[in-house]
């Protein structure tokens, strides 16, 4: 999995992955999957290149790498009568894990020369998550072109993201104050339209001016102290607001 701040840096980095690891076509299957008859070897599937990884006949780079990762000379690594270092194979779920190890650290290899930091799960833990790579920064400074050109994309990707974010919420926040705007209205409407029904009721019942007025400041008074208006009313002030705020950012940032 490429880490990267935007889809044209990932293109860029994947590119550069297909180019350090010509004949590669997947990173994430463990390479133990990809071994010969009876885990009997390890060839590393990259044009050209010839590192075997024999889990019965390690190299000293590999044994080191089993033992750094093992915590314990021992643990992952015995010599046979030969003196040859193998892997040990009485947990086979750690065996073939180990050569994962091994394999996915030579391709790490590969894949330093271009530039680019690789991981790969522990071979101790269950694999929960998958291979991933990305630039190395400290790498990529020997590469002033191709660091120019990361940096662009990453510092692109990064203002077309703020972009986003600052568009989305005052869209939200514009959205949010219709909503209240319009619950007010017809709130008012509602209001209006219970007035103009308490008149011509009692106008009717032959009910006097007087009697009709007070009645009707009486209902205007009770609307009034409804909570519902305030509510709406702060809904849209403090909306506003947020819409004011992300719009004065908007000037800060582009």
């Amino acid at each position: 999995m490429s880490i990267c701040e935007s889809d044209a840096g990932a293109e860029l980095l994947n590119k550069a992955v297909l180019s350090a690891l010509p004949g590669v076509s997947d990173l994430h299957t463990p390479p133990s999957a990809q071994t010969s008859a009876s885990a009997d070897a390890w060839n590393c599937p990259v044009n050209g290149c010839m590192q075997t990884v024999r889990p019965f006949d390690l190299t000293q780079q590999q044994r080191e790498l089993v033992v750094t990762l093992s915590g314990d000379p021992d643990a992952m690594v015995i010599q046979d009568s030969r003196g040859r270092v193998r892997l040990r194979r009485r947990d086979p779920w750690m065996f073939l894990r180990y050569i994962d190890a091994i394999a996915w650290d030579h391709l790490s290899w590969h894949l330093h020369r271009a530039h680019i930091t690789f991981y790969y799960p522990h071979p101790s833990k269950p694999y929960k998550e998958c291979p991933g790579w990305w630039w190395s920064d400290v790498l990529l400074a020997r590469d002033r072109s191709l660091q120019l050109e990361v940096t662009e994309l990453e510092a692109s990707a990064k203002q077309d993201r703020r972009q986003w974010i600052v568009t989305k919420a005052i869209d939200s926040a514009q959205r949010k104050v219709q909503r209240a705007c319009a619950r007010l209205t017809r709130w008012r409407y509602n209001a209006l339209h219970a007035r103009r029904e308490l008149v011509s009721d009692m106008f009717s019942l032959d009910r006097g001016l007087v009697e009709v007025g007070r009645a009707l400041l009486a209902l205007v008074r009770q609307q009034e102290s409804d909570p519902a208006t305030a509510a709406y009313s702060e809904e849209i002030a403090h909306y506003r607001a947020v819409e004011m705020e992300w719009t004065e950012e908007q000037y800060i940032w582009f």
